[in-house]
């Protein structure tokens, strides 16, 4: 009986590292976002997790983003939120402006920025990893809250950068692998996973230009994003043929008909040409 691949799965605590470490390791062309934004979101978490903390982003522009902390304060009758902290942080320079806080929260942001700027965390490792396993080694989810994915035999090569990344922080990670072989079971179970992991993919793409549309954001910039989002899944439908086996004329159609909608969504000159019911119409029974 032959080998199909592996079902792969991992821990990761709580860790941070360098820039400089992952680009060491080989992985600078795989290197998580850690951008002003970024780095915000980064601090302002670590400074409402646990307790009564929350914090909600607002105006966020090309050029800025702003943040709310607020403190949940419940008694046995009523709740109400007290907002603690504004933070607004150019995107361009860096800058932080908060307008109104106590010093220690200040202070604590203020910190936890400097830090955030200069590491990058486990849920941005999360990210890397995920990279890897979807676009390095064409993986797909076998359950559609993610969790356990499966990587192809073919790609077992391409899953020693996987295996470095783990083995480089071994203290704070950890990858599983579960070989799966060839048998009328495991057939039917990777035809489930790789026709409803990639039909979510499609999914994905046609709310964020339906979301576009009718909030008035998307751009020809953000339509051609999706366009090569879709040429990214198309390519891994090549690559899953055999993995697909009775989906694969069904869901390859489902990306040609996408692709062929988002080319008349917008004019020559940029402007949005079908309106969002249009748009589903046009779409059809996908």
């Amino acid at each position: 009986m032959s080998k199909r691949g592996d079902l792969i799965f991992w821990e990761i605590s709580e860790f941070s590292t360098s820039k400089e470490r992952l680009i060491e390791l080989g992985f600078e062309e795989l290197m998580p976002r850690n951008d002003y934004r970024t780095a915000a979101v980064k601090a302002i978490r670590k400074l409402t997790k646990g307790g009564d903390k929350m914090y909600r982003k607002f105006n966020d522009t090309s050029k800025s983003v702003s943040f709310g902390v607020f403190l949940e304060n419940t008694t046995d009758e009523d709740i109400a939120l007290n907002r603690e902290m504004i933070v607004h942080v150019d995107k361009r320079t860096g800058k932080v402006t908060i307008p109104t806080g106590d010093v220690a929260a200040r202070e604590t942001f203020h910190d936890e920025y400097h830090i955030a700027k200069e590491t990058i965390d486990a849920s941005q490792i999360r990210t890397l990893i995920m990279r890897i396993v979807r676009r390095e080694c064409f993986g797909f989810g076998m359950r559609k809250s993610g969790g356990i994915y499966f990587i192809d035999e073919r790609f077992m090569g391409t899953m020693g950068k996987l295996e470095k990344l783990f083995a480089a922080f071994q203290e704070s990670c950890r990858l599983h692998r579960v070989p799966i072989y060839d048998d009328p079971g495991t057939q039917e179970a990777i035809e489930h996973a790789a026709s409803e992991d990639i039909s979510s993919e499609i999914d994905v793409i046609i709310r964020r230009v339906q979301e576009g549309m009718k909030k008035g954001t998307l751009t020809r910039r953000g339509l051609d994003g999706q366009v090569s989002v879709a040429n990214e899944i198309f390519a891994k439908i090549k690559v899953h043929e055999d993995n697909l086996r009775s989906r694969l004329e069904e869901i390859q159609g489902k990306v040609l008909k996408v692709k062929e909608v988002f080319g008349r969504v917008m004019d020559d000159a940029g402007k949005i040409a079908l309106d969002p019911e249009d748009f589903m119409s046009a779409l059809g029974e996908l």
